[in-house]
């Protein structure tokens, strides 16, 4: 299944983090160095695994640590409705 940004967000990047704001529920959100650069991978639609390989070519890190944190990240974002599944509509 392949994830996408929620298109209801504003963003802006400071230093190296990334602060988002749901209009639709009025809150802020601050993403730190890996967590942004997750949100840069979902600018394009992609799967979990692709995420996934791409941290592990990027930084120092054991997969099963990089499946478990990224699969938590990604649960988060989707519990705040930060995320879509594609074919879901807004």
């Amino acid at each position: 299944m392949k994830l996408s940004r929620s298109e209801q967000l504003l963003s802006t990047k400071v230093a190296e983090d990334i602060f988002l704001l749901s209009l639709e529920k009025g809150a802020y959100f601050r993403m730190d160095p890996v967590g942004a650069r997750i949100w840069e991978l979902l600018e394009t639609p992609c799967d979990r695994e692709t995420i996934v390989q791409a941290l592990l070519a990027e930084y120092e890190v054991d997969e099963a640590t990089c499946r478990k944190e990224t699969d938590g990240f990604l649960d988060r974002l989707q519990d705040a409705s930060l995320l879509r599944r594609e074919g879901d509509s807004e």
